[in-house]
């Protein structure tokens, strides 16, 4: 068995049988928790959606709302002349638990925010609330997905 880095998990078949027929207060120090909220934003002033300054800001303080920790930030403004889709922000933040991504068109007024998280500990809802609240949409989607390891749901036979 090899032991995988950081994580204190094996890599067999035998140990992840185990961790499945063990009791659910055993597994938890073995578990990964992937929580990812995602969606999108529509009717946006247009004129937030091509401050750099401000998404970055933006996104900054959902990680921090969010219970994240920030590795690193990059962000990119893309003129309407350079993109097709007429021009706007991106801002990429890689955190230690995953990431946080905005993508901003000013010419649609639209913008998508995905927030994935790993571990009990973050919140990517409020991440994703707070980017919401200060954009404010005339509407918005908002999607979850569970990204959990898939031994921590099955059923035992």
């Amino acid at each position: 068995m090899r032991k995988l880095r950081k994580t204190g998990m094996y890599r067999s078949d035998a140990h992840k049988r185990r961790l499945l027929h063990s009791k659910p207060n055993t597994r938890k120090a073995n578990r990964v928790i992937g929580k990812h909220v995602f969606g999108n934003l529509y009717g946006i002033n247009p004129r937030l959606l091509s401050n750099k300054t401000f998404l970055e800001r933006t996104v900054r303080n959902a990680v921090k709302i969010a219970g994240m920790h920030l590795i690193e930030m990059k962000s990119w403004a893309i003129s309407e002349k350079a993109e097709r889709l007429g021009g706007g922000v991106s801002v990429i933040a890689l955190l230690t638990e995953s990431h946080i991504a905005l993508h901003a068109w000013k010419v649609h007024s639209y913008a998508t925010v995905d927030v994935y998280t790993c571990g009990d500990e973050s919140n990517p809802q409020a991440a994703f609330n707070h980017i919401r609240k200060v954009l404010k949409p005339k509407r918005y989607q908002m999607f979850y997905a569970d990204r959990s390891d898939q031994y921590l749901f099955r059923v035992k036979k």
